[in-house]
């Protein structure tokens, strides 16, 4: 009764995986290899973006190229509150990377801190960028919170909940 079944189907049909929603989330963008699900609260603001592209070489799991993409990925899809503002990471601090096991996969798994351009906004986020062998395509999945009155953790952990309980169906024989 919780999980918000139409934005799981729909994530289903796009990209071929189960990532299940809660009710208290939208579904604010979805295109062919793009979907930003999020949730609108009095205090914060917290949301997973997803992307794809088709895996052509190693190179995706490099740090430097997943956060470049990110990066492209937010100023194209994610406008802030102003005009000509968006979202983008923060590189003023170095971002941590390290493989990780997600649904028995390989997997990277990305912190660090996102901010607005042109505006006061910002906080953490955790991204996971993995391939799905079925499609030949590279998955990434954004957690991001904006909380700035709040604790972030417990926030980031219930996305992160949402992502490690992904499910390839496709690949399961």
């Amino acid at each position: 009764k919780l999980e918000n079944t139409d934005i799981t189907k729909a994530l289903k049909k796009n990209f071929g995986f189960w990532v299940t929603v809660s009710n208290e989330f939208q579904l604010s963008v979805l295109k062919d290899n793009f979907a930003w699900v999020r949730k609108e609260a009095k205090d914060y603001s917290i949301g997973i973006l997803i992307y794809t592209q088709p895996y052509r070489d190693s190179i995706v799991f490099k740090e430097k190229y997943i956060l470049n993409q990110l990066d492209t990925t937010m100023k194209n899809n994610i406008p802030g509150p102003l005009d000509g503002t968006y979202m983008a990471i923060e590189r003023r601090i170095d971002p941590v990377s390290e493989k990780i096991k997600l649904d028995g996969r390989y997997c990277i798994e990305t912190r660090g801190l996102w901010r607005l351009i042109g505006d006061f906004m910002g906080g953490p986020f955790v991204s996971y960028t993995t391939v799905n062998q079925a499609t030949q395509e590279v998955i990434t999945l954004d957690c991001y919170v904006y909380s700035p009155k709040n604790k972030k953790r417990n926030l980031l952990r219930d996305l992160q909940h949402m992502v490690y309980v992904i499910d390839f169906p496709q690949d399961k024989k």
